[in-house]
């Protein structure tokens, strides 16, 4: 490979790397905005029905489930930040010829680690929007 093509590759892969990171962000970004509307418009539900004197049953369950996502989603903001150390752990372990398996094998275990909590952020929106559609309907 010439220089050339090498200069060309490494541009390419900083490239496709950035835009990842970028995917990656948003996405994380997506699940704090979802589970922290939802939360905010659960809160705002319950204190219009706290001034009526009545709650449905569940919907406390509900706010904890869109506050459980929250957190999710920042642990997983931390996890993208871990998967970007350990890509670059793996990349000097490339070059130095040193320790590569062991890099090689914390990247993926840090990889996936990474998309089951982003995931769990997720299903956390989605176990609170069936205890809010649970809650009302057990009124209805």
């Amino acid at each position: 490979m010439t220089d050339e093509e090498l200069k060309f590759r490494r541009a390419e892969f900083q490239s496709f790397s950035d835009k990842a990171i970028e995917a990656s962000a948003s996405a994380i970004k997506g699940a704090l905005l979802m589970n922290g509307g939802a939360a905010v418009a659960v809160l705002g539900f319950v204190s219009s029905l706290w001034a009526r004197g009545a709650l449905p049953p569940g919907i406390t369950d509900a706010l904890m489930f869109f506050a459980w996502g929250v957190v999710i989603s920042v642990l997983s903001s931390s996890f993208s930040y871990l998967t970007h150390l350990a890509t670059m752990l793996q990349i000097e372990a490339i070059i130095s010829g040193k320790r590569e398996r062991l890099a090689n094998i914390f990247k993926v275990a840090v990889h996936l680690i990474s998309m089951l909590v982003f995931l769990a952020a997720i299903g956390a929106f989605v176990l609170g929007s069936n205890a809010v559609k649970d809650s009302i309907d057990s009124v209805v």
